[in-house]
């Protein structure tokens, strides 16, 4: 997926998004939220498709089941159900911070967020809320 690619987050079943992070990688994306990583095939972006295990022919990993899961700063340390007891260690964002611009365009109910592209990133996921990212409000995205 590339930077100017676009995901239909609309699509994602009920608040995947609240509070999570999102990391894609060829046409898989991982949603982690609530100590759960969940997958989804985003080869068509605009009709994600929710996947119950991880199989892209190239390393013969399995993630199914999840039962324990373990973040520390970018990655995921994730042990699963299947025949092996699979560890997955997978990057959830990007390994360099954001380098964050002010706002622009402020208005009553929206603004534009501005900052510079990290190199190799596929996506960003923007959190808005007013207590401290405890609180879910609103979405809108639009990736690019």
């Amino acid at each position: 997926m590339k930077i100017t690619d676009s995901i239909n987050v609309s699509n994602l079943p009920g608040n995947e998004l609240v509070g999570g992070s999102l990391y894609t990688e060829k046409n898989n994306l991982y949603l982690y939220s609530s100590n759960t990583i969940k997958l989804f095939d985003i080869s068509n972006p605009a009709t994600p498709v929710y996947k119950t295990k991880l199989d892209d022919g190239e390393t013969g990993a399995l993630l199914q089941g999840p039962n324990r899961i373990v973040v520390e700063g970018n990655i995921a340390y994730v042990t699963s159900n299947n025949n092996n007891g699979t560890l997955e260690i997978i990057q959830i964002y990007p390994l360099k911070p954001l380098i964050i611009s002010s706002a622009t365009d402020i208005g009553t109910n929206s603004f534009k967020a501005n900052w510079q592209v990290n190199d190799g990133a596929t996506g960003y996921f923007l959190d808005v809320s007013t207590d401290n990212f405890k609180t879910f409000f609103g979405i809108n995205f639009l990736f690019g």
